[in-house]
C-alpha cells in the first residue's frame, strides 16, 4: 500500500512539473509551429548551462587556487582557524559551487531571447545623434552588454570573498595590517579586485550610451548636463578604473600602500561624491535658468528622433497660409467632411446633457463618447452619453434594500448630438432624447 502511494505521489509530482511543457508542445503542434517550442527549450537549456558553467568555473578555480596557494603556508603559521583542513574547503567549496550554478542558470536561462536577438541584430538605418551608432545598438546589444557587466561583476565579487574566506582561515590573514598579508595572498586578491576593477569601467562605459535614455532635462534623451557634465564624468572614472587595475596587476601598487589607499580614496570620492552631485548642481545653477537655450539643440535632436520613430520622416508637409481663393467648384465635394467638423467640446456638452436631460436627481451623465452612425444616408459625427443611475441621488428614505437591489439597478437610455450642428437656443441638437427615447429609426434603442 505505502510502495503504490508512493509511486502515485511521484507520478503526481512528475505530471505537475511537466504539465507546462506538455501543453506548450501540443499547443505549438496544433498551431504548426513546434520548431518555436523546441528552439524555446534548446535556448534556455543552452543559457542555463553556459551561465552556470562560467560563473561556477570563476569561482572553483580561484577557490580551489587559494587552496593549493596555502597547503604548505597553512602548516608553517600558527592560526586556530587554520586547522581548516584541505577536505573541509574542498567540500565547502564544491558546495558553493553548485549554488552558484543553480542560482546564476537559473537566472541566465531566461536571458537567451536577448541574447539571441543581440546576435542576430538588424541595423535600423538609423543613427541617434549623439554617439552616431545604429539604433538597432540600443535596442539589442546595449541590454545584453549591461547584463553581461553587472552579472561578472556580482560572480567575481562574490569569488574574491570566497577566496578572501580561504585565506583567512588558512593563513589567519588579518587585512587590516599590510605587513601581515602574505604575498601569495595579495597577488591573488589584486588580480580578482583588477578584474572587478575593469568590469567596473565596462559600466561606466556603457553607462554613456545608457544616456539615450536620461529623463534629466526637458525630454527624453541626452541633454547639455548628460554631454557637457555626465559623459567625461563616466569616461574619467572609466579611465581611472582601467589605471588601477593595471597597476595592481603589475604589481607596482602592491609596493606601496599609500599609492593604493590614494588612488582607491581618490576614485570613491569621484565615484560616490563628485560623480552624483556635480551634474545635479549643474543641472540646477546652469541650465534651469536658461534652459531653453542650453537644452536647443537637444530638444531639436529628440523631436528628429519622435519623427523617425513614428515613421513620420516621409511625410510631405504642405503649408497652408490660408490667403489662397476660394474656389466655388471644390465647395461641394468638401461638404461631408465639413459638415461633420467638431464645433462641440465635451466638457461643455455634459452639463448641458445633465440640466436638460436628467430629469430627476438619481440619473446623471458621466461621461461622453464620440462615435459616428449612417443617418438618412449620409455619415454622421456625434457625440452621445448614456443616462446613468447614481443611487446617491435618491432620497435618503428610499435607500432601501428593496430600491438599491430590485427597484433602482440601471439607467435609462442615451443623449445623441451631432457634433456640428447648433439650435437657434444655441443648445446641442438633441437627435436621440427624453425618457423613453425618441429619434431617427437608425438610431432606435432596441433594449
Amino acid at each position: 500500500m505505502l510502495i503504490t502511494a508512493g509511486v502515485f505521489i511521484a507520478l503526481f509530482i512528475i505530471a505537475t512539473i511537466t504539465a507546462p511543457f506538455w501543453i506548450n508542445w501540443l499547443w505549438f503542434g496544433s498551431m504548426g509551429y513546434r520548431s518555436m517550442i523546441v528552439t524555446d527549450y534548446i535556448g534556455v537549456t543552452l543559457n542555463f548551462l553556459l551561465g552556470g558553467l562560467l560563473a561556477t568555473a570563476i569561482f572553483y578555480i580561484n577557490v580551489r587556487m587559494a587552496i593549493r596557494n596555502t597547503r604548505n603556508e597553512s602548516v608553517v603559521r600558527e592560526n586556530r582557524m587554520g586547522r581548516f583542513s584541505t577536505s573541509a574547503l574542498n567540500l565547502i567549496g564544491s558546495i558553493g559551487s553548485i549554488v552558484i550554478f543553480l542560482i546564476v542558470g537559473w537566472i541566465s536561462k531566461d536571458f537567451w531571447r536577448e541574447a539571441w536577438l543581440a546576435l542576430r541584430a538588424d541595423e535600423f538605418g538609423v543613427s541617434d545623434p549623439t554617439f552616431d551608432r545604429d539604433v538597432s545598438f540600443y535596442v539589442f546589444t546595449l541590454p545584453v552588454l549591461k547584463g553581461i557587466q553587472v552579472s561578472l561583476l556580482w560572480i567575481v565579487g562574490i569569488t574574491m570573498l570566497a577566496v578572501a574566506f580561504v585565506y583567512l582561515v588558512r593563513l589567519g590573514v588579518r587585512f587590516g595590517r599590510w605587513g601581515d598579508v602574505p604575498f601569495v595572498a595579495l597577488r591573488h586578491l589584486s588580480g580578482l579586485a583588477s578584474a572587478m576593477l575593469l568590469l567596473v569601467a565596462l559600466g561606466y562605459i556603457l553607462r554613456n550610451f545608457e544616456l539615450v535614455y536620461s529623463t534629466r532635462g526637458v525630454v527624453i534623451g541626452p541633454g547639455f548636463t548628460d554631454v557637457n557634465i555626465v559623459r567625461p564624468l563616466n569616461w574619467l572614472m572609466a579611465f581611472l578604473s582601467v589605471a588601477a587595475a593595471v597597476g595592481l596587476v603589475t604589481g607596482y601598487v602592491l609596493r606601496s600602500p599609500k599609492w593604493l589607499a590614494g588612488l582607491l580614496g581618490g576614485w570613491f570620492v569621484l565615484a560616490f561624491l563628485v560623480t552624483p552631485l556635480l551634474p545635479v548642481l549643474v543641472q540646477r545653477f546652469v541650465v534651469e535658468p536658461n534652459e531653453f537655450s542650453r537644452e536647443e539643440q537637444y530638444i531639436a535632436r529628440n523631436i528628429e528622433m519622435t519623427i523617425a520613430g513614428f515613421g513620420l520622416d516621409g511625410v510631405e508637409v504642405t503649408e497652408l497660409t490660408g490667403q489662397d481663393p476660394i474656389d466655388p467648384n471644390q465647395l461641394p465635394a468638401d461638404e461631408p467632411p465639413l459638415s461633420n467638423v467638431r464645433i462641440w467640446d465635451y466638457r461643455v456638452v455634459t452639463p448641458v446633457y445633465q440640466q436638460l436631460q436628467s430629469f430627476v436627481p438619481y440619473y446623471e451623465f458621466t461621461d461622453i463618447d464620440v462615435d459616428s452612425y449612417t443617418i438618412d444616408g449620409q455619415p454622421v459625427q456625434v457625440l452621445l452619453s448614456a443616462r446613468e443611475l447614481n443611487i446617491d441621488g435618491l432620497p435618503e428614505t428610499a435607500r432601501t434594500w428593496t430600491n438599491r437591489h430590485l427597484a433602482y439597478t440601471h439607467g435609462y437610455g442615451v443623449v445623441v448630438s451631432p457634433v456640428s450642428q447648433v439650435s437657434a437656443d444655441g443648445w446641442p441638437v438633441m437627435i436621440v432624447r427624453d425618457v423613453p427615447p425618441t429619434g431617427p429609426p437608425e438610431l432606435a434603442i432596441e433594449r
